[in-house]
């Protein structure tokens, strides 16, 4: 099942505790893996934490979009931002990006393309272009945007294994009727 968050939470993966050495008096430091995720973020988790988060009232599952449903059907196992990249090439009607973040916006990282494809014309379009950017820029994370069939395009990153929606131009340029 894919969930999606009704508020910012910090929670504690299923994965082993690692214990990282003594303190000081003796006792061991153990670090427990945890994941944050924001406010309307799409994930995949064990059964187990799906039913914990949902029980505790910070997740819900997910009403997916065709779209958005295709998207996360693909990229939501992925383990690493290359291999989300690469799986969301699959998806009809989604396009691919790379972005980093710069203060408080994603934008497209800059790679040399060939002419006519810096900026937002910059999406890779198969997958040695996208191998090529991530060995320039590790540091990147897949973006995907499609538009929606009411005229304004929507857009997701990929972070710690989920989707979470950014604000794209054309989402603030609703019409408003009288």
């Amino acid at each position: 099942m894919i969930i999606k968050f009704k508020r910012f939470t910090t929670y504690q993966t299923g994965e082993a505790a690692i214990v990282e050495g003594p303190r000081k008096d003796g006792t061991p430091i153990v670090r427990h893996p945890v994941t944050s995720r924001g406010k309307d973020e799409i994930a995949r988790e064990s059964p187990e934490i799906e039913a914990r988060l949902i029980a505790e009232g910070v997740a819900e599952p997910a009403r997916l979009s065709d779209k958005l449903a295709a998207l996360a059907a693909a990229v939501l196992s992925a383990e690493t931002p290359l291999a989300a990249a690469l799986a969301g090439l699959a998806v009809q009607g989604v396009r691919p990006w790379h972005a980093t973040q710069e203060g408080g916006y994603w934008c497209p990282v800059d790679a040399a393309l060939g002419p006519g494809r810096g900026g937002f014309r910059a999406r890779f379009r198969d997958k040695a272009e996208a191998e090529a950017i991530w060995a320039t820029d590790p540091a990147a994370v897949p973006l995907f945007s499609f538009a929606t069939p009411h005229g304004f395009d929507r857009a997701y990153i990929w972070r710690n294994g989920g989707l979470l929606e950014i604000p794209t131009e054309n989402s603030s340029r609703r019409k408003v009727t009288p």
